[in-house]
């Protein structure tokens, strides 16, 4: 997921076909709103790993330009999901990407928001919540209408295609597009920070999740 993420070439096609931005106005707790949606729903367009990598570019780059924030919410537009896509999703990676999102990214998620829910929501939530730890399922909301959403997410962060006041999501898509290819070179810096695993001078024990070898539970001296 942190590699290969040239935006101009590699990532190319994703950034076509589905939109992850951040809205440019916060709520009134500042919490930024991470805003992903589906740009047409021909799941051959669909690339898991690299929409993953789509998600974490985004949040990384407006980490470094604009700074944290108290929290963040994750705003999930499902209507040109197709069940097509939700055959593409690969649990590992899924798993593994969210012990990420948990565990290791440098953001406060205070929340997940899907909402133009599709008729096979249940299908694709089964294949979301073991991934999530108790505190995030208890933030983990489905809404039926911008009304329920607006609860949580003010009407005035939306854009203006969703009954807000910001910039359509047509043009937020192709501002973010261009920003990611602006600063192509901030992604091949990050891949320098990478582990080199062949330099390791015994074989590698590492379990599923970024080299941690067991735990600190139980400590023996001889």
């Amino acid at each position: 997921m942190f590699t290969n993420r040239n935006p101009s070439t590699s990532m190319h096609k994703i950034l076509e076909h589905s939109l992850v931005t951040i809205f440019p106005k916060k709520t009134p707790e500042d919490c930024s709103i991470i805003f992903i949606k589906f740009v047409d729903s021909n799941s051959d367009n669909f690339n898991l790993l690299d929409e993953l990598k789509y998600i974490n570019m985004v949040c990384m780059l407006h980490l470094y330009q604009e700074g944290p924030s108290d929290g963040y919410l994750i705003l999930v537009d499902l209507k040109e999901m197709s069940f097509g896509h939700v055959v593409k999703i690969r649990p590992l990676l899924t798993k593994n990407f969210f012990y990420y999102l948990q565990e290791a990214m440098p953001v406060r998620l205070k929340g997940i928001h899907f909402f133009n829910p599709v008729p096979f929501m249940d299908t694709f939530l089964s294949l979301v919540k073991p991934f999530l730890k108790k505190e995030m399922l208890d933030t983990l909301y489905v809404h039926e209408t911008i009304d329920a959403l607006t609860k949580f997410v003010p009407l005035e962060c939306l854009p203006v295609d969703y009954g807000g006041s910001e910039e359509t999501a047509a043009h937020l898509h192709k501002k973010i597009r261009n920003k990611l290819i602006e600063n192509t070179a901030v992604f091949d810096w990050e891949e320098t920070l990478t582990v080199d695993e062949s330099k390791r001078m015994k074989e590698s024990k590492m379990n599923d999740f970024f080299g941690i070898d067991g735990s600190f539970k139980k400590l023996e001296i001889d």
